[in-house]
């Protein structure tokens, strides 16, 4: 029996410890203006975080960005366990366990800058997705911004019915002393045993077996709060805009950069039969149509103020862009919604390879423009390759540079908290760069061999050997063994040895962790 303060959220098992980079205030800086829209004035922002889960995302953001960072969970483990992080990493995070309802009637906030969600508008009731909306209308600043990602239809209309019949079977012929993971696994197994008897759903909707089979591959935290919530309701693009216009805003771009290269998304014929829809949200949503869209992350702004060509121009030359990938782990292909898409190597190469200049440091659009222009990639060449990069996972929107001077001291506090807690827990998969004022995918091994590297300082720099043995000796005194294709692999030699292996690859990535002040 879940508590009742949960109004039906799963509070019965944990939230995953997941990092969300869309919620970066450099990332919603630049999509922004890549979209021509005025950002944000910058400088220190007043930033709300709404349903933070385990709060890395938010402690992520405090310790690398300027200003006030404020966040709510109501589950008070949650954010108990979020305020501990706030606490070790002394980023002065506000953490609540508040509910929305209860945050809308505060009136001691600040007017906020800009106020980010992930997934929570899908999970939750219609009463607190009314109050979410309250709380932006009443706290959030004229030109603020929202970055709300949730699940949408039609994408996930074949896994609705699955997701019901889970459900039910959950509510109807699970117990409670089974325990929630049991209860999951219940209501999958009946699941295919309801697709082996012949259901005709399974037979003649497209797709609906294979993502049925998929959920058993899900770690089931993860199931149990995407599908296990009592509510849980993907939405229309148009519905979940109309529900917002409540707190005056209005979708000014995509957080999802590849979102904004049409030709990577649909075939001409899409792009053309869209660009004769006039009406914004009719046409937005048959774009969702088009590639059958699952997931929205969207960026809302209160008053979009379209900036002239010249004024866009201006702020994007001056924006920063970092690698967060080796140059030489980043391919000249990309898999997209139309196919895989080759890309450009006389653009690509000598934008990568300018990228990766003096020894990765970030540099500003301005910076590239002469360079690449004795390559023969001009500005708008530039402005797509930055997004494609971006949007693939390689690149990154960077602070400016009196920002990442200024955080370079908290952000190293944070990561000396992480570094410390790594010894003995996996959880927390990044660390935090105040380069790009967001989090670095960084494995608990790497963690350990950054650990190794700090606590070396002063001394000749670590080789994979010296590596792979101080990694070694910080998993001996917690007990544990490295584990590879799922087997737990026996003796010193034996671990030490694929412990070599992995150091010479992180030794690969040192130079851009080093560049983006993570190691």
């Amino acid at each position: 029996m879940q508590p009742n303060w949960t109004a039906g959220y799963v509070a019965e098992i944990d939230y995953t410890y997941g990092y969300y980079r869309e919620l970066a205030p450099a990332h919603l800086r630049l999509a922004l203006l890549l979209r021509g829209i005025a950002p944000p004035a910058p400088g220190p922002v007043n930033y709300l975080e709404l349903g933070f889960g385990q709060g890395v995302s938010v402690n992520m953001h405090a310790a690398t960005n300027q200003g006030n960072f404020w966040g709510t969970d109501f589950n008070p483990s949650q954010a108990a366990g979020a305020q501990a992080l706030a606490l070790a990493g002394g980023n002065g995070a506000t953490l609540l366990d508040a509910g929305f309802a209860e945050l809308a009637e505060r009136n001691d906030l600040p007017k906020f800058d800009v106020i980010v969600l992930h997934g929570i508008w899908s999970w939750v009731s219609d009463t607190n997705r009314a109050a979410i909306v309250e709380i932006m209308r009443k706290h959030l600043a004229v030109g603020g911004v929202v970055y709300m990602s949730y699940n949408t239809l039609p994408g996930w209309s074949a896994m609705m019915p699955i997701r019901e019949l889970m459900k039910m079977h959950e509510d109807m012929a699970g117990s409670g002393d089974q325990g929630i993971q049991k209860r999951i696994q219940n209501a999958i197994a009946f699941g295919e045993a309801v697709d082996t008897a012949g259901a005709g759903y399974f037979r003649q909707v497209s797709g609906a077996r294979e993502r049925l089979k998929g959920l058993k591959d899900k770690p089931v935290n993860y199931l149990a709060h995407e599908y296990f919530n009592a509510d849980w309701r993907p939405m229309y693009f148009a519905e979940a805009a109309q529900q917002l216009e409540a707190a005056k805003l209005s979708l000014a771009a995509s957080a999802n950069l590849l979102d904004h290269i049409d030709n990577i998304n649909m075939s001409d014929a899409a792009r053309n039969m869209l660009a004769g829809i006039t009406h914004p949200l009719l046409r937005e949503s048959t774009r969702d149509y088009v590639v059958n869209q699952m997931f929205r992350r969207d960026i809302f702004v209160r008053g979009p103020r379209i900036m002239s060509a010249p004024e866009r121009t201006n702020l994007l030359m001056q924006s920063r862009i970092a690698l967060i990938s080796p140059a030489d782990d980043i391919p000249l292909k990309l898999t997209a919604p139309v196919g895989e898409v080759n890309l450009s190597p006389g653009v690509y190469t000598p934008m990568i390879e300018a990228l990766a200049a003096e020894n990765y440091r970030a540099k500003t659009l301005a910076e590239l423009v002469p360079v690449l222009a004795a390559k023969n990639v001009n500005p708008m060449q530039i402005i797509q390759a930055v997004t494609v990069l971006i949007g693939a996972g390689h690149a990154s929107a960077a602070v400016s540079i009196e920002e990442e001077a200024v955080m370079t001291p908290a952000a190293a506090r944070f990561n000396a908290a992480l570094l410390a807690r790594a010894k003995e827990h996996s959880e927390v998969l990044c660390l935090a760069s105040p380069v790009i004022g967001a989090g670095v995918s960084m494995p608990r091994l790497q963690q350990m061999f950054v650990a190794a590297i700090n606590e070396a300082k002063g001394t000749k720099p670590l080789d994979a050997t010296a590596l792979a043995k101080a990694a070694w000796g910080m998993m001996t005194a917690i007990g544990q063994r490295v584990v590879k294709d799922g087997k737990t692999l026996q003796g010193e030699n034996e671990n030490v040895a694929q412990l070599l292996e992995d150091a010479k690859l992180f030794l690969r990535r040192l130079p851009v962790l080093q560049a983006l002040k993570v190691a």
